[in-house]
């Protein structure tokens, strides 16, 4: 009811902010009930928590760094993990992947309509007559990188139903390569990346947990490639200065959290104000790097409620291989995805990205749903 009544607010006029903000705080009071009353919804509890913590932070601070936009979009991103469960609760799960897969044929036909017609992302203006830009589609998102990792998540869900599930695979195969060109075209590194992760993680699932090691060295060998390789091949023109320029920001925003923010953070908008106000940096208004960001805003107790999830995935699914089916798809679905979230985390804002957030924390929820299932299924046979 509150989702139905949130178009028909524009009505109100000037009175339409205070019915959105009432229809905000009672989905998130709802969501909220619901994921501490049933524990149907306890896999959502992290993400909760995580949020919790954050509130904690912004209150020992006085709110100097608070963002009540922030917490509205964190709280529907709660909101749609409350909707996903309670959905493959009332119908078959594949259902809502065809619903997510359906969702993305938009953005990516728009992404080739911009290919069509040659409307480019430039990342760089002219500059003394001489064309130094890198082309890039956006689609419909702000950013071509914002672009790549919604892909990176589509192609997670692909490419863990072509392993899985026979009768289709050849669809699978095909829309995989579709959207694998779209990535390129994005140019964006932190894709790439993401892409490599997955497909480095299967390569571990398949072989054995022994392989991990060749992974992250792998891992790492794909993320120096990344920014070393000519710069209209694989990067936005940027090369290796986007990395010195990163390691350059993540050093001066941690020297300047102080001890007291270690464990409930400065506030919820705490990186942002540091990077625009404290050290009146003009190119750039995030960390790019969310370790650190979760870090500054959260402390370390919302470090570890944001990033435990996607870790305990990862290591469930490399460790607990001894099922079939639903569990098996769901499992390797959010452990392959966790990959790549952990992974480009490192470099890139996937923590802004609410596209990316939802699909992801939606995969995280259901693969923990299922995993949690089977666990009681198990206890009882």
């Amino acid at each position: 009811m509150l989702i139905l009544m949130r178009p028909s607010t524009g009505l109100l006029g000037d009175y339409s902010y205070l019915m959105n903000g009432f229809i905000a705080l009672s989905a998130s009071v709802l969501c909220v009930y619901l994921i501490i009353k049933d524990q149907k919804f306890r896999c959502s509890r992290a993400y909760l928590y995580f949020i919790l913590i954050s509130v904690v932070g912004d209150i020992l601070n006085l709110g100097l760094n608070v963002s009540f936009s922030e917490y509205v979009r964190l709280f529907s991103i709660l909101s749609f993990q409350v909707l996903a469960i309670n959905f493959i609760t009332n119908y078959q799960s594949f259902s809502l992947a065809k619903i997510t897969f359906l969702g993305s044929l938009i953005p990516l036909g728009f992404g080739f309509f911009q290919l069509a017609v040659g409307d480019y992302y430039n990342f760089y203006e002219t500059r003394g007559g001489t064309d130094v830009s890198s082309h890039a589609i956006r689609s419909i998102f702000v950013h071509p990188n914002a672009f790549g990792v919604y892909l990176v998540a589509i192609f997670s869900l692909l490419f863990s139903y072509a392993l899985f599930v026979k009768p289709q695979r050849k669809f699978f195969y095909i829309a995989i390569g579709a959207l694998l060109f779209a990535v390129v075209l994005t140019k964006a590194r932190v894709a790439y990346v993401g892409i490599a992760s997955i497909v480095l993680f299967y390569l571990t699932f398949k072989y054995g947990k022994k392989n991990i090691i060749l992974w992250v060295i792998a891992l790492i060998v794909v993320i120096m490639a990344s920014s070393l390789f000519y710069e209209e091949v694989i990067s936005s023109g940027k090369g290796i200065r986007s990395i010195m320029w990163r390691l350059d920001l993540w050093h001066r925003l941690f020297s300047m959290v102080e001890l007291k923010d270690y464990l409930f953070g400065a506030g919820s908008d705490a990186s942002t104000y540091y990077i625009t106000q404290k050290l009146n940096i003009a190119y750039v208004s995030e960390p790019h790097n969310d370790y650190l960001r979760v870090f500054i805003n959260a402390g370390v107790f919302g470090l570890i409620f944001y990033f435990a999830p996607a870790f305990i995935l990862i290591f469930r699914c490399l460790t607990k291989r001894v099922c079939s089916g639903k569990i098996m798809i769901a499992r390797f679905l959010g452990g392959s995805l966790s990959a790549a979230f952990v992974v480009m985390s490192i470099t890139d804002n996937i923590y802004s990205d609410t596209n990316f957030q939802i699909v992801f924390w939606g995969i995280v929820v259901i693969s923990s749903f299922y995993d949690f299932q089977h666990k009681i299924l198990s206890r009882k046979l």
